[in-house]
C-alpha cells in the first residue's frame, strides 16, 4: 500500500511514487469527489462481494467516511430495501439520511429495539449476559471495527446472516457463540483488488471511478475542511474532533 513505505511515500506529501496500475484518472470529477475515491472503493467492495439478496434487512453499523458511502454504494447498485444505520453524531445521522438510509438511530439501544420488532423476530435480554435479537437484520456491515460494533453485529444478525467487516478492526475479545450457534458468515473486506461488477470481474478502483462519473456520490457532501500541508497538526486534530462535525478532512497543495 502507497504510503505505508518509506521507499514509496503517501499522499501527505509534495509527490509520491506510484506504479501506472495504481493510476486512475478523475477525469471530469471535481477534487471534492475524485478524493473520496479510496474510501468508497473500500465501501464499494464490501457491497459488490457480499450483496443484499431479495429480503434482506441491511443495517450499518458507523456512520463516519466509510459507513456512509457503504449506504450511498448499496443504494448506487440498485438496493432499494431497508438500510438502517448506526450513527454516533448528529451531523453524521444527517448525512446518513442523505446517503439513502432508511432508519437512522443514535444509541444501540434504539437498534436493538428496532431489530426487535421487526417480523417474527424477538428480543432476549439474559440476566448474565447482553440482550441479543432473533430474527434481526440478515446482513451487517460493521464498518467500526471495535469490540462494541462486533458484539453488536453479532448479537443483531439473523440465524444464517451475515456480517461484513468494512475496513481495518482493532483488536478484539469477543464470545463467537452465536457465530456457529446462529450459522452466521462473517467476512473481512478491504480495498484493493478484483470484484464482481456488472456481470464482469473489475478492479475496485474502475468500479468505484465508473460510478463517481455516473453520480453515486451526487449531493453527500462528505468533505468537511480543508488545510494548505503545511498545516498536518490542525488538520489531524480536526479530523479526531467528530463533534465538531469533520467527516474527511483534505490536504490542498500549493
Amino acid at each position: 500500500m502507497s504510503g505505508h513505505s518509506p521507499g514509496a511515500g503517501g499522499g501527505w506529501s509534495g509527490g509520491f511514487l506510484a506504479h501506472v496500475s495504481q493510476l486512475h484518472a478523475a477525469g471530469s470529477l471535481a477534487d471534492d469527489v475524485a478524493v473520496l475515491a479510496d474510501p468508497f472503493a473500500s465501501a464499494l467492495r464490501g457491497v459488490l462481494e457480499h450483496p443484499p439478496a431479495p429480503g434482506d434487512v441491511v443495517l450499518v453499523i458507523g456512520a463516519g467516511t466509510i459507513g456512509l458511502l457503504a449506504v450511498r454504494a448499496l443504494r448506487a447498485t440498485g438496493w432499494g430495501g431497508e438500510i438502517a444505520v448506526l450513527g454516533r453524531y448528529p451531523n453524521q445521522r444527517e448525512l446518513a439520511r442523505q446517503a439513502g438510509a432508511s432508519s437512522v438511530f443514535a444509541r444501540p439501544r434504539e437498534v436493538l429495539d428496532w431489530a426487535g420488532a421487526l417480523p417474527d423476530a424477538r428480543t432476549w435480554r439474559p440476566r448474565l449476559a447482553p440482550a441479543f435479537v432473533e430474527g434481526g437484520p440478515s446482513l451487517v456491515f460493521d464498518t467500526v471495527g471495535r469490540h462494541s460494533s462486533l458484539r453488536a453485529a453479532l448479537a443483531l444478525a439473523c440465524g444464517g446472516g451475515r456480517i461484513v467487516l468494512v475496513g481495518a478492526a482493532a483488536r478484539v475479545r469477543l464470545d463467537l457463540t452465536r457465530l456457529w450457534y446462529r450459522h452466521l458468515t462473517l467476512a473481512g473486506i478491504f480495498v484493493y483488488g478484483p470484484v464482481p461488477f456488472r456481470g464482469q470481474p473489475c478492479d475496485i478502483f474502475s468500479a468505484a471511478v465508473t460510478l463517481m462519473h455516473e453520480g453515486a456520490l451526487e449531493g453527500l457532501p462528505l468533505v468537511t475542511h480543508h488545510f494548505p500541508l503545511a498545516d498536518y497538526r490542525t488538520a489531524i486534530a480536526t479530523a479526531l474532533d467528530k463533534r465538531a462535525g469533520a467527516v474527511k478532512v483534505v490536504f490542498r497543495h500549493g
